[in-house]
């Protein structure tokens, strides 16, 4: 088992994000984003973002932004569907930083555990 530390969310930028995580688990929500609750991998690049569900790839864009008075940082999430806002709950780390989790919550309630992938 490998120990994981929480990351101060208020230093996370967009390239602790990077990478191809796996959606491990999720909370429903009683109206959540459809492509979301599907998903099963998402891709996090430089504004590149790409949904893995089980009908197929949907691109789009991301970035992070903060809350203007408590810097807690929420992703904005375009794909051809639409535009959301998802809160950044928790970051985890190994101390190596190969093993990631990350948690998101929708503005639905869906909320998304997702660990990154390493290459």
């Amino acid at each position: 088992m490998t120990l994981l530390y929480d990351v101060n969310l208020l230093t996370v930028s967009a390239e602790h994000l990077f990478g191809c995580w796996n959606i491990r688990c999720g909370r429903p929500a009683p109206a959540p984003e459809r492509l979301w609750s599907e998903g099963t991998r998402v891709q996090l690049g430089a504004g590149v973002l790409l949904l893995y569900t089980p009908s197929g790839v949907h691109q789009g864009t991301w970035q992070v932004e903060r809350h203007r008075r408590q810097g807690q940082p929420f992703l904005v999430l375009h794909l051809p569907t639409g535009k959301v806002q998802v809160v950044v709950t928790r970051l985890r780390c190994s101390l190596d930083e190969r093993l990631r989790q990350l948690s998101l919550y929708f503005p639905s309630g869906l909320e998304l555990e997702l660990e990154l992938t390493p290459f």
